[in-house]
């Protein structure tokens, strides 16, 4: 997945996902539409920048205003602030490698 640029120690990344993981976005945005949805979601994903897509692409879903077919519109002011790294309630946590220990 390719990374556009730096902000805040967070990589901009642009959103996408993979067809397997379409059922758990779609399982997600019907928790949504019920008013069902937890509060947080923590994620656990095989370790690449690769997952980086998926979960901006999980986000600005739930997020968006005007999406279509669990899809982000990328226009709103949701996506849009998503896209620029700067939606005040996301954050994207993960664990640090130090190459030196390799730990």
């Amino acid at each position: 997945m390719p990374v556009s640029e730096k902000n805040d120690f967070v990589p901009v990344v642009k959103p996408a996902f993979l067809p397997w993981q379409k059922p758990f976005i779609d399982q997600l945005k019907d928790l949504q539409k019920q008013n069902r949805l937890p509060h947080a979601i923590l994620l656990s994903l095989p370790g690449g920048e690769d997952n980086l897509g998926f979960i901006w692409y999980l986000s600005m879903s739930l997020l968006c205003q005007q999406g279509e077919n669990n899809q982000p519109c990328g226009e709103c002011s949701s996506c849009q602030l998503m896209l620029a790294n700067t939606y005040p309630d996301f954050k994207l946590m993960g664990l640090e490698y130090d190459e030196k220990n390799k730990k």
